[in-house]
């Protein structure tokens, strides 16, 4: 049978691990962000030089192909 102590010391483990995460998240969500911002800028000139040269992009379907292939 699990006691309130032991209960207490999972709690307490678990918010440790929840407030390491939260702190991780923090110093990394400039980073995540401007990676975030520049993946977007470089799909939107693909975009366009693909809408210029009226050449097809691939679709999901063959992304998750390859992907799954690896």
């Amino acid at each position: 049978m699990t006691t309130l102590k032991t209960l207490d010391r999972r709690i307490t483990s678990l918010e440790g691990d929840v407030k390491e995460i939260k702190e991780v998240q923090a110093s990394h969500s400039e980073s995540i962000y401007k990676m975030h911002r520049r993946l977007t800028k470089h799909d939107l000139r693909w975009t366009k030089l693909f809408e210029h040269f009226n050449i097809e992009d691939v679709t999901d379907a063959e992304v998750d192909e390859v992907l799954d292939a690896e």
